[in-house]
């Protein structure tokens, strides 16, 4: 979050309008990621009321796409699918593919929120069909979490399957070397195994991550697993 207060500091000293637009739209995404959706809403509203915002299309359907994420996130789920979808739809079919994959992130798991787990499979199904053609894509693992969160929320959906979802999420943040995916796949994967009944083996694999954080406390995801390791205790 330091860093994306910094690169929006550096561009409005730069002053050149790509600069300052590009620094809004991909720092937004790190303030929902953080839970700091006060900040999202002010860079959002930045970038959409910049002087060059209508001088450059190619960034709208990135803008669409984060408005109704913000709008999902704020509990505007009727409004913001909607705006997930379009902007996810104008992005494939513009050939923007930055943000592609962690807006079907969103819109997945959006969808699974609101019980339309079909269309929140079909969704992520394709995004990781994508991504698949895409070596090193830092969205894979979360994608690969969202399936297994998916099939885990699926009535008769087979364990054996979520499990393998989680394991190969868990497999692929870790040759990322990135904690922070492997701790929602870890939250995910514990949910599981208490469902299992396996309690001892669900405190394990989510302690083991949680424990070698050092700050971000107060973001969502460490929140919902210190909540997760009390509730197994």
């Amino acid at each position: 979050m330091e860093v994306a207060r910094e690169a929006i500091d550096e561009a409005a000293m730069i002053s050149k309008p790509l600069n300052v637009c590009f620094a809004f739209m991909y720092t937004v995404p790190i303030f929902f990621w953080c839970g700091d959706f006060a900040a999202a809403n002010d860079v959002l509203q930045r970038l959409m009321a910049h002087p060059n915002w209508r001088a450059l299309p190619s960034f709208h359907a990135t803008g669409l796409a984060l408005k109704g994420e913000l709008l999902v996130r704020l509990g505007d789920k009727e409004q913001g699918i909607p705006l997930l979808a379009r902007g996810l739809e104008d992005m494939r079919s513009g050939g923007q593919k930055i943000l592609a994959a962690r807006t079907a992130c969103a819109l997945a798991e959006s969808l699974a929120a609101s019980d339309r787990l079909n269309e929140a499979w079909n969704v992520v199904s394709e995004a990781i069909g994508e991504c698949a053609a895409v070596e090193g894509n830092i969205d894979l693992p979360e994608l690969l979490r969202i399936k297994g969160a998916i099939l885990l929320a699926t009535a008769g959906a087979e364990q054996s399957e979520t499990e393998d979802c989680l394991v190969q999420s868990l497999a692929c943040a870790r040759q990322q070397s990135s904690a922070s995916w492997e701790l929602r796949t870890a939250t995910t994967l514990a949910r599981l195994r208490a469902k299992q009944g396996h309690d001892d083996q669900a405190r394990q694999v989510l302690s083991s991550v949680y424990d070698r954080f050092t700050e971000g406390f107060g973001t969502p995801d460490l929140k919902a697993a210190a909540q997760l390791l009390r509730e197994l205790h």
